[in-house]
């Protein structure tokens, strides 16, 4: 009964391996619980290397994206810029045509100086 016993416990426990000195090793099963806990050990460090790939993607998109903007930013100050310059220079004419009218006004008096004073207007 005691044989019968032990022989079913020792059915029921997992085989083991002999190792070369006749001690005994851990069972197949561990092994292959032990070399799929790897594996998905090394499938879960590939998945978080693609996570942080994917996040230095989107800081990319992000730094490109701030870069656009900066770019649209300085071409909306260099258009002001050139807005206000372009101002400058129509009032520079303006003031340019009005020291000409001045001008033509004086010399218009002048031509008619003479006239005025020969006539005594002036007196």
């Amino acid at each position: 009964m005691q044989r019968d016993e032990a022989a079913t416990a020792a059915a029921s426990r997992p085989s083991r391996q002999h190792d070369a000195v006749g001690g005994t090793t851990t069972p197949p099963q561990q092994h292959e619980r032990e070399r799929e806990r790897e594996r998905e050990r090394e499938r879960e460090r590939e998945r978080e290397r693609e996570r942080e790939r994917e996040r230095e993607r989107e800081r990319e998109r992000e730094r490109e994206t701030e870069r656009r903007r900066e770019r649209d930013r300085e071409t909306e100050r260099e258009e002001r810029e050139r807005e206000r310059e372009r101002k400058r220079e129509r009032e520079k004419e303006r003031e340019r045509e009005k020291e000409g009218f001045k001008c033509a006004f004086l010399l218009t008096e002048l031509e008619f100086l003479p006239y005025v004073i020969s006539t005594g207007v002036f007196k």
